[in-house]
Order: C-alpha cells, then sequence, then structure tokens
C-alpha cells in the first residue's frame, strides 16, 4: 500500500472516531443544555423578577424620603418626580410579569405571587399619595409620620416575602447544579478515551509527515538565506541612495547665492529650509553686468527627487556666467555688445520652453527680478508666485501682488513686467508658499498678516537678524507638526551708506 493511502485509510478512521465522540458530546450537551433551559424559564427568571421587585421597593422608599426632604431636585439629569414615576410604572410592570408566569405555578406560588402584586400597587399608591400632599406644601413631620405608619406594615411583609421565595428558588438552583456536575462527572469518564484519540492523531501526523516536515525546513532555510542577502543587498542600495541624495543636497544648496560683498549698495540675506532631502524651491542673486543686479525665485509643484531635479535644471537655466546666457539677455547685432531682457520675456521664454508636464504634472512659479544699482529702479514680474513684502524705511510693510499665471499653465499668458523705484533703506522681501501656508497643531495657517507684523517689528535690526527672525517665528508656529512644504526666502536692502542698521 502506497503512503498516500495509507495517509488516506488513516485519515477515514480517525474521522469516524471523532464524529463518534462529538455524537457523544453532542447528546450529553443536549440533555445539560435542556437543564439550563429549564433553569432560565423558570427558577432563574423568577430570582431575577423578584431581585428587581424588590430593589424597586427599596428604590421608591429611599427616592420617596428624599422627595419630602428636598422636593422635586434634578437627581442623575432628570426631575426626582419623574424618576419616582418611572420606578412606580416598572414596579406595576414588574409585579405583572411575574403573577402571569407564577399562575402557572402551584396553589400556594399563584397565591403568594397575588399578595406580592397587592403590596407592591400598596406601595406605589403610597408614595404616590406623599409626593401629591408633598407638592401641596404639607409639612415634613406629617409626611414622614405617613410615611412610617403607612410604608412600614407593606415594606417589610413585602420583603419577607420575597426573601422566603428568594431561599426556595435558590435552593432550586443548587439542585440543578448537583444535577449539572453529575452529568459533567459522568462526561469527564471518556476524556480518556479523547486523550487517546489524540495521541494517535498526534503519533500519526508524525510519522507521515516528519519528511515533509524536514522538507519544509530545508526550503525555509534556503529561503531565509535567500532573504538576508537581498536585505543586505537592499540595506547597501539604500546607504546608497541616502548618499546620493546627501550628495544631490549638497549640490542643490550649492546653486544657492554667493556672496556678494564687493557691492555696497545692496545687502542681501536668505534662508533655505526643504521639508525632505531635496526641495523643489530654489533662488538666487547675481550680477547681470556692472549696473544691473539680477534674482529669481521660483517654486516647482510637488516634493522628493523629481520636483528637485526639475528645480535644479531650472537654477542651472537661470544662474549661468552673464555672458552664457541667452535667456537672460541677447547680443546686440549692432556691434553694441548685448541688451539685457526684461523680466517679462525672461518669463516669456521660460514659458515657452517649459510647457505644462503631462506627465508627472509639475509646474513651477516664478518670481523674476532686475535692480539696477545706480537708479534704484526694480523691475520685476510674476508668473503665479506669492506676492512680495516691499518695507519702505520708515513706514508699515505691504504686500505687492502681482498676478500672473503659472510657468506653462498657458500658451500666451501675456506677462507684465513692473517696476518701482526704491530709496536707501527700503527691504524687498521675496518668499515661497511654505511660510504663510505653515500649518500649527490646529491647522491654522501662518499667513500673510503674522508675516508682515514680524517684519515690521524687526525692522530697527540688520537685514540678516530680521530674515532669521521670520524663520524663528514660522517653526515656533508650526512646532509639533511636521513641515508640509519647502520653506525659502530672500530679502534685499538698499543701503543707507549714511546709517547703520541696529
Amino acid at each position: 500500500m502506497l503512503i498516500r493511502e495509507r495517509i488516506f485509510w488513516g485519515y477515514i478512521a480517525i474521522i469516524i472516531l471523532i464524529c463518534l465522540f462529538i455524537v457523544f458530546i453532542f447528546l450529553n450537551s443536549w440533555a445539560i443544555k435542556n437543564n439550563f433551559s429549564n433553569l432560565k424559564d423558570g427558577t432563574i427568571a423568577g430570582v431575577v423578577a423578584m431581585s428587581r421587585i424588590k430593589s424597586r421597593v427599596v428604590e421608591i422608599r429611599a427616592w420617596t424620603t428624599t422627595y419630602i426632604v428636598r422636593g422635586n431636585r434634578v437627581r442623575q439629569g432628570k426631575l426626582l418626580k419623574d424618576a419616582l414615576e418611572e420606578q412606580w410604572d416598572d414596579l406595576e410592570e414588574d409585579t405583572s410579569i411575574h403573577l402571569e408566569h407564577e399562575s402557572h405555578s402551584s396553589g400556594e406560588d399563584g397565591q403568594a405571587a397575588t399578595v406580592m402584586v397587592n403590596l407592591s400597587k400598596k406601595i406605589v399608591s403610597v408614595s404616590v399619595e406623599i409626593v401629591e400632599l408633598k407638592d401641596k406644601g404639607s409639612p415634613s413631620e406629617e409626611l414622614f409620620e405617613k410615611v412610617r405608619i403607612e410604608f412600614g406594615p407593606l415594606f417589610y411583609p413585602l420583603n419577607q416575602l420575597l426573601d422566603d421565595h428568594l431561599a426556595v428558588h435558590l435552593k432550586e438552583l443548587a439542585d440543578a447544579e448537583a444535577d449539572v456536575q453529575g452529568r459533567l462527572k459522568a462526561l469527564a469518564r471518556y476524556v480518556p478515551a479523547a486523550g487517546l484519540l489524540i495521541v494517535l492523531l498526534i503519533v500519526f501526523i508524525r510519522i507521515y509527515t516528519d519528511r515533509h516536515l524536514k522538507r519544509y525546513i530545508r526550503e525555509r532555510d534556503r529561503a531565509e538565506k535567500a532573504f538576508i542577502g537581498a536585505n543586505q543587498e537592499i540595506s547597501g542600495l539604500n546607504r546608497r541612495m541616502a548618499d546620493e541624495l546627501e550628495a544631490a543636497a549638497e549640490l542643490q544648496q550649492s546653486l544657492l547665492p554667493k556672496s556678494l560683498s564687493e557691492m555696497s549698495e545692496v545687502d542681501f540675506a536668505w534662508v533655505f529650509n526643504p521639508c525632505e532631502e531635496l526641495a523643489g524651491d530654489s533662488f538666487n542673486i547675481f550680477r547681470l553686468d556692472e549696473e544691473n543686479l539680477g534674482f529669481y525665485s521660483i517654486d516647482v509643484s510637488g516634493h522628493g527627487v523629481s520636483s528637485a531635479l526639475y528645480s535644479f535644471a531650472l537654477s542651472k537655466i537661470l544662474s549661468p556666467a552673464p555672458d552664457q546666457s541667452p535667456l537672460l539677455k541677447r547680443y546686440d547685432t549692432g556691434g553694441q555688445g548685448y541688451i539685457l531682457l526684461s523680466p517679462a520675456e525672461v518669463a516669456e521664454k521660460l514659458n515657452n520652453r517649459f510647457p505644462l508636464d503631462q506627465i508627472e504634472k509639475h509646474y513651477f512659479t516664478l518670481f523674476y527680478g532686475i535692480l539696477n544699482k545706480t537708479s534704484l529702479e526694480f523691475r520685476y514680474v510674476s508668473a503665479g508666485h506669492p506676492g512680495f513684502i516691499y518695507h519702505r524705511q520708515n513706514s508699515q510693510p505691504r504686500t505687492v501682488e502681482t498676478p500672473g499665471a503659472p510657468i506653462g499653465f498657458v500658451e500666451e499668458p501675456g506677462y507684465i513686467e513692473n517696476s518701482m523705484q526704491l530709496q536707501p533703506g527700503d527691504r524687498l522681501y521675496i518668499y515661497s508658499d511654505g511660510i504663510t501656508e505653515a500649518l500649527n497643531l490646529e491647522d491654522e495657517e501662518y499667513g500673510n498678516k503674522r508675516l508682515l507684523s514680524k517684519i515690521a517689528k524687526m525692522h530697527a535690526f540688520s537685514l540678516k537678524k530680521s530674515v532669521a527672525a521670520v524663520i524663528e517665528d514660522i517653526e515656533s508656529w508650526y512646532a509639533g507638526n511636521k513641515q508640509s512644504d519647502d520653506i525659502s526666502i530672500i530679502a534685499l536692502e538698499i543701503k543707507n551708506l549714511n546709517s547703520k542698521n541696529g
């Protein structure tokens, strides 16, 4: 006989033995269930009913006394009189159910149930009468005397009658418990047979599955080794990816503004806090020629590597050596060198070059400005970027809104160049929406008003301290909450060569 056939007939024999044992257990369980069902419908129901009647009688007496003392006060969320009315109704309902149940019992039990019903009704009647007298203003001493005279002859006989019947029913419960214990002992005699059956089953499984178990263990060990190897490989890849992300972040940082300490007319400060290793924000400030200073701020949608690569490419295009940037200037065919492209022209070129990415759905906002350090004329364009803050010396800062579609959204956006005349001491703050949209633990945004207020308070300090204070205030705002977007800000100040900031 093949091993498979032996296993098959072994399982058949064990199943037959188990079925026989289950039938035996079922028959005994069915007998015990019937016993408990009789108890539930008879003895236990009687015990529960009389316990509820006794409890309600005690509560009616206590609450009636409380009503005499305190009147119709609120108790447990409801008026005491309403609570008493519920107890009256519940007591009458419980006694009626008990009377109906005991009507099928012997004559003595039926008579006792009738007595209980009558006593309960009288107690309710006395309680109702006392409450009505209290509502009419009867003296408390008179009502307490009525409780003593009328409640006593009803309360104590009813309690005694309930206790006697409870004792009878509890004895019935004890007898039923003894009967169930006897059945359980009889059932326990067959436990050795069940144990022997289980032992046979274990031996059978052990004999016929040992070979398969060993094979499984060998395959599992091979799988574990393969898993450990794969996990080590993944860990190596993760470390390599982390190193590459760190290198990419350093490369992205290298594109941020460099020192322009030799420029005596303009001071600038900036902060760059990405929400992840790589950011979609980028900005820079650089010389366009001897007279003009160019700077930009871009914010690419989304986060992560793809947004950072997009931002990196834009930074490389916008921040090359000035004589190598056809995006920022064009050469004069008349032999006059080059001509700086206006901010609006730069935005138009970017819009044509970077239409909306239909795969990654990336787009970006742009703020680009040109400052003439001699005339202090400031020309700029905004493509969907938040409005910048202009803080004139000795005045309150204000937000300058410049509407315009993000780069690539429409084919002919019609970007408009704006300009303003700056004065010594004036400051400009260009920032990404990660600042004003920073959320605290209550999901409230930092907002433009708080930003303006903080900048106004820091005007007496240096530009660098002012920017640092703004970032510190924002970080305090969302403390305990995760930074949800890149935070970047670049600020410029027209130096007042006759005074110094504190």
